[in-house]
């Protein structure tokens, strides 16, 4: 998802731009290792699961994730940080960007989710009979 963050950069000119490659280089490097055990797990979890029950749940991935990546954080040195403060405000602060951002991915996969499953967009689909 992160690389979702590069396609808007590539259309907005000036400091807009460079926030966003910055935004998503960090993501890139702070989240791989939380996203990896989050989506291990949730793989393992919706084994054997009903539809309905995994609608349900998508609504609880981006606190879960933000979760993980706060204490995943907090485990993890940081050398770049100056001081024990400055270090929390910024997992707190990169760990409220992701449930913004998650919330965010969960409602447009939904909306795609509702487009593809509207039966007049259906009978219009090539190849649709």
């Amino acid at each position: 998802m992160p690389i979702l963050l590069l396609l808007p950069a590539l259309f907005i000119p000036g400091t807009m731009n460079i926030f966003l490659f910055q935004l998503a280089a960090l993501a890139m490097m702070e989240a791989v290792i939380p996203y990896g055990i989050f989506v291990i797990a949730a793989l393992i979890w919706s084994r054997n699961r009903q539809n309905t029950e995994i609608g349900k749940a998508i609504w609880l991935t981006p606190p879960v994730f933000s979760l993980l990546y706060f204490v995943f954080s907090l485990i993890r040195p940081n050398e770049l940080m100056s001081s024990a403060g400055s270090e929390i405000l910024s997992i707190v602060f990169l760990s409220l960007i992701a449930i913004a951002y998650g919330y965010f991915c969960v409602l447009f996969c939904l909306a795609v989710s509702l487009v593809i499953k509207t039966p007049a967009l259906i009978r219009k689909w090539p190849g649709h009979k």
